[in-house]
């Protein structure tokens, strides 16, 4: 996975594998506050990206205009694309679920796109739990907290819920640890 130009750096924390260097922090985070967290622990299928292909007419149309607009490829790639967008899924496996809190935490290296806003509502519609996605570094001790969040379907971003919950000083000192710990580097 890449963060604009940057590749993130896959990282191991507490037996598990992230998939950035970012979410093994947060990690950190949950784990300074004993807050129980669970990380990518299902993966949710909110049916096909396209489901108008699946009239016929419609689907015909779109090979032809795909045809059209990719005079240059071979034929029969062009046809293949086609029918992979007919039956592509809309995928999602939200990076951590904190049960304590019935909370949904995804992280992004940057402001979130509109497919990702998108795909964590639908898991909210399909849970029935909030998200909140944060983006960015680890909050510094002259950053406002939350300023780098959205929460959908929600009353509080998980980071004021922590503060209610654990208190300020905790969560301060969480950011701390998050932000200085030095984890193995692996092969």
């Amino acid at each position: 996975m890449t963060y604009g130009f940057i590749k993130a750096k896959e990282t191991v924390y507490a037996g598990k594998h992230f998939r950035s260097r970012i979410e093994a922090r947060w990690a950190v985070v949950f784990t300074t506050l004993a807050v129980t967290w669970r990380y990518e622990p299902q993966h949710y299928d909110f049916g096909r990206k396209r489901p108008w292909l699946d009239d016929e007419y419609e689907f015909r149309e779109y090979v032809q205009e795909a045809l059209y607009e990719n005079t240059y490829d071979d034929r029969s790639d062009v046809i293949r694309g086609a029918y992979q967008d007919r039956y592509e899924r809309h995928m999602y496996l939200p990076d951590f679920y904190l049960p304590e809190f019935q909370h949904w935490v995804e992280i992004k290296g940057k402001t979130p796109t509109y497919d990702e806003r998108s795909k964590a509502t639908h898991l909210t519609w399909q849970t029935k739990q909030p998200i909140t996605i944060i983006w960015g570094n680890i909050p510094g001790p002259n950053d406002k907290w939350g300023e780098a969040t959205d929460i959908i379907n929600g009353e509080m971003n998980i980071i004021a819920l922590f503060a209610i919950e654990c208190g300020v000083k905790a969560v301060e000192k969480a950011f701390t640890t998050a932000r200085q710990f030095r984890f193995m580097e692996h092969p």
